[in-house]
């Protein structure tokens, strides 16, 4: 029995493209399909709400007006010198940069001679604390989002801009909060708290400022007990992760304590 169009043979649907991925000329950023991610739009309506700036939610939908803004800061970053990618291409939605290397979490995993994983994430807090002097912020300074060739270090994925929603110190602080939780993530079982601390004093030689001292130490006190369950449980109890949290506190503790 014919069925007509009915039951003529679906065509197959286009291959899905990935937002992020090599390409020939470097890597291509595209943006997600408008409808991709409405919890995130739901989520920073919540967190504005939120009275403690530091916890609300800087997260992008990834659409094309989040595309066309991080081409925006890359071109403002790389006029100002600052360590950012080469932009090579930009359209209506999306963009190519240059490739500047591997992404720091991942190098430091297959890098057995510790003097040089040190020699990189020191570079890196040394960076984060010239953007910082600069009066910039990144807003998602994790070791993934930070490239490494060898020599030097760049910042990729600026897709987040913590100002909208918080202020310039508060988003700074934030940012050192989560490179100190990632690299103590990446380094915690290879090298000593010494170290740990070491990296991050090298952020505050690159950028000694007195009123990111105050945010820090603001911040950081409401975190500090919040974290009273975790602080008081046996070390060598807690998982990997309650570890590395209680490591990075405790780094960002003594930061904040130098003058």
């Amino acid at each position: 029995m014919n069925l007509g169009p009915a039951n003529a043979a679906t065509p197959p649907a286009p291959p899905r493209l990935e937002r992020v991925e090599r390409v020939a000329r470097g890597w291509i950023k595209r943006a997600e399909p408008e409808a991709k991610n409405p919890w995130r739009t739901v989520v920073r309506c919540v967190t504005a709400l939120v009275p403690w700036p530091l916890l609300r939610s800087t997260a992008t939908p990834g659409d094309v007006e989040s595309v066309r803004a991080e081409i925006v800061r890359l071109r403002r970053w790389r006029d100002a010198g600052l360590p950012v990618a080469e932009l090579i291409e930009a359209g209506d939605d999306y963009f190519i940069t240059a490739d500047c290397g591997q992404p720091l979490r991942a190098w430091l995993r297959e890098e057995n001679d510790a003097a040089k994983r040190m020699q990189a994430v020191t570079l890196a807090a040394r960076a984060l604390g010239r953007l910082h002097r600069l009066g910039q912020c990144h807003g998602r300074p994790f070791l993934k989002d930070i490239v490494y060739d060898g020599r030097q270090v760049t910042f990729i994925d600026l897709e987040e801009e913590p100002t909208k929603v918080m202020p310039l110190a508060t988003a700074q602080v934030r940012d050192l909060m989560l490179f100190v939780m990632s690299y103590t993530a990446s380094l915690w079982e290879r090298h000593p708290v010494a170290d740990l601390q070491a990296i991050a004093a090298a952020y505050w030689a690159e950028n000694p400022s007195a009123e990111l001292r105050r945010a820090l130490r603001r911040n950081l006190c409401a975190l500090w007990w919040a974290a009273l369950p975790l602080r008081l449980w046996p070390f060598r109890w807690l998982g990997s992760d309650g570890r590395q949290a209680v490591l990075g506190l405790r780094v960002l503790r003594e930061l904040a304590r130098e003058e």
